[in-house]
């Protein structure tokens, strides 16, 4: 018997499906060992798959069959083949294919909104949605789908003219998806912008902006206007006529286009409220007021009047419920239509027609008669005009009302500028004042007198303007000045010449304009002349080097004096003061100087004395005064010398000092300038010695003060090597009265004198004086030392 030996095939895999959509679903299966072949065969076959069966490559564990029909049931046989002699048993499953997909399209197109719809599939647990680009309505990211369970949605937030991919699919409750149904839509423009172009009492006017290929625009206002509440048209114009006053409107607009439609878009705006009534007020000639009861919310007013005013205004923006109408024609019709017009010119209300005329002009004024204090006023009759109003400024009291056409009026202040108006009055009317402007005469000239003198007065008075002159006179009329008087002149000052002193004047005066036509009053002032001058003279008992004394008689009438000074040798010197005093010191004189002085008096009234005038000459310089030789006693006292310059052979001198020390205890008064001696000085003191001289004359100089300081100890005269005794004039202070000297050294150096002085102690000096001796042949070569213990006693040829 034969024996055979062979091997079963392994277990088949383990095969499921996935993926299951309308045209494809995905088979996958566990690995098989030692597998060299997967072999799939599927009935009915695939369309362009042969005969339905696919060899696969061991190492693939999925194959998707594609191309497949919707809804049919799929037999599929799934084995590995081992070394292509064992075969696995084979896996059978049926599969049924999902569905067709949704139909999808969109519905109610707007701006920002569409509804997309789909058809429902049997089955279906619920349906994906997927849009791009993603409006923000739908919630999660971009890359997430949108589940629901409707088979329809409202998509919004969507941008206006875009366009938009819409993706649906079915998920079934056997887990399968039909394929994506796709559809593309754009969505419609923005919808037309609506312009209220007027808003009126009861009319309104709106404009929208055009929308391309716009079959119809759908418009709606509520509420109805007159009945109407559907304005639909394919302009982009709409008028509303019959509005009410004062009602809110609401305009809704819709764009309709091929398929699709605009969002709505509304407008909401309030019709003006009723127009103003106005009326006329103040009727002038040419303004007039123009009243009305003010419009709630109104903003302002615009008026237009017909003819315009006479500057060309025609239209004027008011913000008052009044008008002050100026500038306007006299006696003239006029049309003015007055609207209302909301802030920001939401409305404005319909046209008022207000309708008026002006006064007529008045005619014009003129004066006569002109005087300080009255003038006549007339004028012409005016058509319309029942009564005359004339109003002054300033005011002479109550206006005045005349039936007449003159007035004379006689109560006016003098120099015054009146405003003078004169107003019509009619029946409904004022017109408009005539003005003119005039003054009055102004009143008589006021006479001044600035300077009165003993021969003459200074006048002045008022000044007027140019077209005025003066007519003076005086009474008496001055000796020789007959061919003066009257005065005839156009200036405002004058002096009167000629006259006697303390002798009373009469002047009148009075101003005449002829080309005013004016005279004022004639002006009469009596004034007297002022005394002559008071006497004066400057003593000479009070004259000095650099000051004097001018003293002069008083005048009862005087109220303060004016000296004048100047010297007749230089410019330097010219000075004048005011004082209430009968003489008065000039200082900073100069010596031995011719001075000229003049005085005179101011009065009570402003008159004014002729001036008084004398001449002097100052005195000299003061003499000079020094301390010629100054020595220290024993007694720690100083002696002193002094001299001092002489002016004159009869001067008489005054000397004093002070304090007043020793021998000089009083004023020494001597016509001698010979040397004075002064004895018992301090040490080291200062005092100070003052001189003057008095001359023959009576004047005196100033006084010359001069400060000498004493010395503070005995003294030598100290010098080194000089041959002249004249050159040694230093001085060193030495204590004399304690054991020194003053040395004098002399001696000859090849015929050279060479003298050498100064303080040295009283034992060396005497030794070297005693060790020094040659007798007078040897003089011209021997040395001498002279020693001595008085106060600046090694002075001249002296040796002891």
């Amino acid at each position: 018997m034969s024996v055979a030996t062979f091997e079963t095939a392994p277990s088949p895999p383990e095969v499921s499906v996935s993926a299951v959509r309308t045209d494809e679903f995905t088979i996958s299966w566990s690995e098989v060992a030692n597998a060299s072949l997967i072999e799939i065969a599927v009935v009915p076959a695939p369309e362009l798959s042969g005969d339905g069966v696919f060899k696969l490559n061991s190492a693939d564990r999925q194959f998707t069959l594609e191309r497949l029909d919707a809804e049919t049931v799929y037999h599929v046989t799934l084995k590995a083949l081992i070394q292509s002699v064992i075969v696995t048993d084979s896996i059978q499953l049926n599969q049924l294919t999902a569905p067709l997909p949704p139909v999808v399209y969109a519905t109610e197109i707007r701006s920002s909104s569409m509804e997309i719809q789909w058809t429902t599939i049997p089955e279906a647990a619920h349906y994906v949605l997927d849009v791009y680009p993603r409006p923000e309505s739908l919630p999660g990211s971009a890359e997430e789908y949108f589940e629901l369970l409707e088979n329809s949605i409202l998509l919004t937030e969507l941008r206006a003219e875009t366009r938009y991919e819409i993706t649906v699919w079915a998920v079934l409750i056997s887990g399968s998806t039909t394929n994506e149904a796709v559809v593309s839509q754009t969505t419609a423009p923005l919808p037309p912008k609506i312009i209220l172009k007027e808003a009126r009492t009861t009319r309104a006017a709106l404009i929208f902006t055009p929308i391309r290929s716009t079959i119809e625009y759908k418009i709606t206002v509520d509420p109805p206007v007159a009945g109407i509440s559907d304005f639909s048209r394919t302009s982009t114009k709409l008028d509303l006529l019959q509005t009410r006053p004062d009602v809110e409107y609401t305009v809704t607009i819709i764009a309709q286009l091929e398929g699709k439609a605009t969002d709505s878009r509304a407008l909401t705006f309030t019709s003006a409220p009723p127009p103003v009534v106005a009326s006329g007020k103040d009727k002038r000639s040419t303004s007039i007021r123009i009243n009305w009861d003010p419009v709630p919310e109104a903003h302002r007013y615009y008026a237009e009047i017909t003819p315009p005013t006479n500057s060309g205004i025609s239209r004027i923006p008011i913000y008052t419920n009044f008008v002050q109408l100026s500038d306007l024609k006299e006696d003239t019709f006029y049309n003015m239509t007055i609207t209302a017009v909301s802030a920001r010119s939401t409305w404005t209300t319909d046209d008022h027609i207000c309708e008026f005329s002006t006064a007529p002009k008045m005619s014009k004024l003129t004066t006569s008669d002109v005087t300080s204090h009255a003038m006549m006023l007339s004028w012409f009759e005016v058509y319309k005009i029942e009564m005359y109003r004339l109003e002054f400024s300033p005011s002479i009291g109550a206006s005045k009302y005349e039936t007449a056409f003159d007035l004379f009026v006689d109560n006016m202040e003098p120099d015054t500028e009146y405003e003078i108006a004169i107003i019509g009055i009619g029946d409904d009317f004022e017109t408009d004042p005539y003005r003119l402007k005039r003054f009055t005469a102004p009143p008589a000239p006021v006479i001044n007198f600035p300077s009165i003198k003993s021969r003459r007065l200074d006048l002045e008075w008022n000044s007027l303007p140019d077209d005025y002159y003066w007519i003076v006179n005086i009474y008496p009329v001055p000796a020789g000045h007959e061919d003066t008087w009257p005065l005839k002149t156009e200036e405002t000052t004058f002096t009167a010449l000629g006259l006697e002193p303390e002798s009373e004047y009469s002047f009148t005066i009075r101003a005449v304009s002829e080309q005013r036509a004016l005279v004022t009053d004639l002006t009469t002032i009596g004034q007297k002349t002022a005394p002559l001058g008071p006497p004066i003279k400057v003593p000479n008992h009070t004259v000095r080097t650099t000051s004097a004394v001018v003293e002069w008689e008083e005048i009862p009438t005087a109220i303060s004096y004016k000296v004048f000074a100047k010297s007749l040798h230089s410019d330097s010197y010219d000075v004048h003061y005011t004082t209430s005093a009968i003489s008065h010191v000039l200082q900073d004189l100069q010596a031995l100087a011719e001075y000229e002085v003049s005085v005179l008096a101011l009065l009570v009234g402003n008159g004014v004395t002729d001036v008084t005038i004398t001449t002097f000459m100052t005195a000299p310089e003061p003499p000079s005064f020094e301390v010629v030789r100054a020595r220290v006693k024993k007694d720690s006292t100083v002696h002193v010398n002094s001299t001092w310059s002489s002016i004159t052979d009869d001067d008489e001198y005054f000397i004093n000092m002070s304090p007043p020390t020793g021998s000089f205890r009083s004023q020494l008064v001597t016509k001698s300038n010979e040397q004075f001696h002064i004895t018992g000085l301090a040490l080291g003191r200062p005092y100070r010695f003052g001189i003057f001289a008095k001359l023959p004359d009576g004047k005196r100089t100033d006084v010359r003060s001069v400060v000498y300081q004493t010395p503070s100890s005995p003294r030598c005269y100290e010098c080194s090597s000089v041959s002249d005794p004249k050159d040694c004039i230093a001085e060193v202070a030495c204590p004399l009265n304690s054991g020194y000297s003053c040395m004098t050294f002399d001696r000859r150096e090849n015929g050279r004198r060479m003298l050498t002085r100064g303080c040295k102690k009283r034992d060396a000096c005497e030794t070297q004086r005693k060790s020094h001796k040659c007798s007078s042949k040897h003089r011209h070569s021997c040395v001498l030392v002279g020693c001595c213990n008085d106060d600046l006693c090694n002075e001249g040829n002296r040796l002891n």
